[in-house]
């Protein structure tokens, strides 16, 4: 496992095991960003959700993750969610670089690697949704 270490914290590659963990937290931020005074949970996940790469934990709770997307030009961009404020401030940056040498270290940096993104992100989410 490549660990990063920040003052105690950990950002690492991520795992299946992680995946309950970053699903939650995923709903949880999407939930709260689309709360309208009424019941507003998410039951499917879309290609919003993206393919998780690199996760940051304290002791051996998630605490943030980032996921790399397609975004509206085509390109791939790499989105970040975290429980709290202070830590997307004080680690954004650095687990979006872990996630985007993941990303190249899994697709390349080719034509190619938007179609493959796409592909996974595609497989990921209906898996899920099963």
């Amino acid at each position: 496992m490549k660990t990063n270490e920040i003052n105690g914290f950990k950002i690492v590659n991520f795992y299946l095991s992680e995946l309950s963990p970053v699903v939650s937290l995923y709903k949880k931020h999407k939930e709260k960003s689309d709360f309208e005074g009424k019941d507003a949970r998410i039951n499917i996940l879309t290609a919003e959700f993206g393919l998780p790469l690199a996760v940051i934990m304290q002791a051996k709770e998630v605490i943030g993750y980032a996921s790399a997307i397609i975004n509206h030009s085509n390109k791939v961009e790499m989105t970040c969610y975290f429980l709290s404020e202070f830590h997307q401030v004080e680690f954004k940056e650095a687990l979006e670089i872990k996630a985007k040498r993941n990303f190249i270290q899994t697709f390349g940096d080719d034509d190619h690697s938007i179609s493959k993104l796409k592909l996974a992100i595609e497989r990921l989410i209906d898996w899920l949704n099963l």
